[in-house]
């Protein structure tokens, strides 16, 4: 296939990014940890103005790697 990698191509095959925390999903787990704070106030923000919906709950929970009922 043209244009795509396979699942080991391009990838870290080390499973770290040089910073030694886990991965998941890709991300180190610090820079999910640093995600969280804007990601909350966003929400946060969203609610503020009645404008929350699932969408961005769905959005955030799958970005940063924990359910809906989490976020």
């Amino acid at each position: 296939m043209t244009g795509a990698a396979g699942p080991t191509e391009g990838a870290s095959r080390s499973g770290t990014h040089g910073d030694g925390g886990d991965v998941r999903g890709g991300l180190p787990s610090s820079f999910l940890s640093a995600l969280r704070g804007p990601a909350v106030r966003r929400l946060l923000a969203l609610r503020q103005e009645q404008k929350l919906t699932t969408r961005p709950v769905q959005l955030m929970a799958q970005s940063l790697e924990v359910t809906e009922r989490t976020v």
